[in-house]
């Protein structure tokens, strides 16, 4: 039997992501792809790929722990709706 208190990651590995990265983790916690992220928060597929790769390296954790990190500090409980978006988001959009 595995030991699931090992897989808990410690909130300071949340707490250490911008709130972008941390917008990002939620997305990959809700099983989005990096280009279905970046559609939905307006950024380029590269762009994206370089806040996952800070998320990653600040938390310390791959790809798949990104997913645990997410679930376990809820930060996937994002609006489940594509079309409900983040304010920040929302300012870009209508910059434009």
């Amino acid at each position: 039997m595995r030991d699931h208190a090992a897989m808990l990651l410690p909130p300071w590995r949340a707490a250490a992501l911008s709130g972008r990265e941390r917008e990002v983790v939620a997305l990959i916690g809700r099983g989005m792809p990096g280009a279905g992220i970046a559609q939905r928060v307006v950024l380029s597929p590269l762009t994206v790929e370089a806040h996952v790769g800070r998320a990653m390296t600040k938390a310390g954790a791959d790809r798949a722990s990104l997913v645990v990190l997410a679930c376990q500090y809820e930060l996937a409980a994002l609006p489940a709706r594509d079309d409900e978006i983040t304010s920040s988001t929302r300012a870009r959009q209508s910059s434009r």
